[in-house]
């Protein structure tokens, strides 16, 4: 039986090297190299095709692949419908005459005497073509002196070898490969067999009614065989992961504590109604926007794990403190003080400074307590990247309780318009609850004396009405900045750097460190 996803991903490696314009094989037409990627041949046209030079070679290398002892790969010939015999798929002396011309990448029979050089010449090549091709028209032909059969079968032979070990390498690296990453191939058929009803490969940004394309990165497709590779490049063994229990649940998916090679981990598992493939690319652009991000007030990556593409999850650093907003229900001024408080927010706005910095700069879009984790030793870090922050502003939102919205900035609620400066904004929200310990807004109330609505505050918001209170006896200075964040201009707002900078120095004048 043939080993399908082998075969599949060694055609793959030699069609990236036979369609590359600098080697021997890109002069084989398109459609010739087309039919091989799909193990097909056509015979009653193929003693045509070997006497291009770059066929000639694409057919010798596949052969070579495909008959390999280690796997199965069979060739069909499109014109009879029937399995090619290994031995026939290559372009032989007895089928049809080598490619001719003496700029030809390797001819098996004797050249004219007149085309030889003597046996004293110097006229070599030091690069073989079959290790290193270059361009056909560039590369003299390697002198072998006298027409001598003994040293045409010499030269075929040692040919011959050096195509088997190349395939035998090929397919060794392979079955590496596959038994480090069993999962990887129901990515690859997935990619390959069925990219069009998933939509993970890259598509046009244009549409199909004359749009134009859009140079936007919030419009871009993932390229889905580069987004493969990565996933590969980071998977953890499923094994290695032992999940322990549930740490916390979101309209999107949960967060398991678990242990990997003896340390605590979290891991992000999507909910199964979240399963379909938009969510998956989402979900993998969570990943890969982690992956890149190295600060220290930031969650740290550790990787993905995997079965199959609908159970991909998201493995990260263990923060054994929970989430800001719980800290901030449980505790007090004493067991939680300014001094702490402070270097908490300090560490937010690093956060955002870095993000605000990265090219191109990433905005978080869903900052809010929920999204920022404790721990006792590694400090505050800001987490959640991924498919909420991508998420539109819809009815949804509006029934999950007290939603994201409470963070959100005036225009963002507005228009859904977006910039750094609105992310201050939900930062200026962090701080009021930082100085409450309240949620957003838990204190106003209607003419009646009952709790403001949703909408309502939604609405006071949207208008300039409405901000979040503060203690009476908050400091000035940090009622101040925190209202500096909050203005319903976001020019007015001041950025990250800025933000990380004035709390040092208030943290340093008011309590000495920092």
């Amino acid at each position: 039986m043939a080993d399908t996803s082998t075969c599949r991903a060694g055609m793959d490696g030699l069609m990236k090297e036979f369609r590359d314009p600098k080697t021997y094989y890109n002069g084989c037409p398109d459609a010739t190299l087309t039919m091989l990627d799909k193990f097909k041949v056509d015979m009653s046209v193929r003693n045509v095709e070997c006497q291009n030079p770059g066929c000639w070679w694409a057919y010798l290398i596949v052969a070579r692949f495909v008959t390999n002892d280690n796997i199965n790969c069979p060739i069909t010939d499109v014109s009879t419908n029937t399995i090619v015999p290994p031995g026939k798929v290559n372009c032989t002396a007895e089928e049809s005459k080598p490619p001719p011309g003496p700029t030809r990448p390797f001819d098996p029979t004797p050249l004219p005497a007149s085309s030889i050089p003597s046996t004293g010449s110097s006229a070599t090549d030091s690069t073989s073509p079959l290790l290193s091709p270059t361009s056909i028209t560039s590369a003299p032909l390697v002198a072998i002196g006298v027409s001598s059969t003994s040293s045409v079968a010499i030269v075929v032979i040692v040919a011959i070898v050096v195509v088997g070990l190349l395939g035998l390498f090929i397919v060794w690296r392979l079955r590496v490969v596959n038994r480090d990453n069993p999962g990887d191939d129901y990515f690859r058929e997935l990619h390959h067999n069925d990219a069009s009803k998933h939509g993970l490969v890259k598509q046009a940004s244009s549409t199909a009614r004359g749009g134009t394309a859009s140079t936007d990165a919030s419009m871009h497709v993932p390229d889905g065989e580069d987004d493969l590779d990565l996933l590969s490049l980071w998977r953890i063994p499923p094994a290695e992961i032992v999940m322990e229990h549930r740490l916390a649940e979101g309209a999107f998916g949960q967060v398991w504590r678990a242990s990997y090679c003896g340390d605590a981990v979290a891991v992000k598992v999507l909910h199964k109604h979240k399963s379909a493939m938009a969510d998956i690319r989402l979900f993998i652009d969570e990943i890969k926007l982690v992956a890149k991000m190295d600060c220290n007030a930031i969650v740290q990556f550790v990787g993905v794990t995997y079965h199959r593409l609908v159970d991909l999850q998201l493995v990260t650093e263990f923060m054994a403190g929970g989430d800001l907003r719980t800290v901030l229900q449980e505790s007090d001024d004493v067991s939680f003080p300014t001094s702490q408080k402070l270097e908490c927010a300090i560490r937010i706005a690093d956060a955002l400074a870095y993000l605000h910095v990265m090219e191109p700069k990433v905005l978080h879009r869903d900052l809010k307590s929920r999204n920022v984790l404790m721990d006792p030793i590694k400090g505050a870090k800001v987490t959640d990247f991924g498919v909420s922050r991508e998420a539109a502003f819809d009815q949804e939102t509006l029934t999950q309780g007290v939603g994201t919205y409470r963070w959100m900035a005036p225009e963002v609620l507005v228009d859904g318009h977006y910039t750094t400066s609105a992310d201050m904004f939900s930062f200026g929200i962090i701080l009021t609850e930082l100085d409450t310990h309240q949620i957003p807004y838990a204190d106003r109330m209607n003419a009646n004396g009952a709790a403001l609505s949703d909408t309502a505050i939604i609405a006071q918001v949207m208008r300039g009405t409405l901000r979040p209170s503060f203690r009476p006896d908050a400091a000035p200075w940090f009622v101040e900045f925190a209202s500096k964040c909050l203005e319903n201009d976001p020019v007015n707002r001041p950025t990250a750097m800025e933000a990380a900078y004035f709390l040092r120095m208030a943290l340093r004048r008011d309590h000495g460190s920092m």
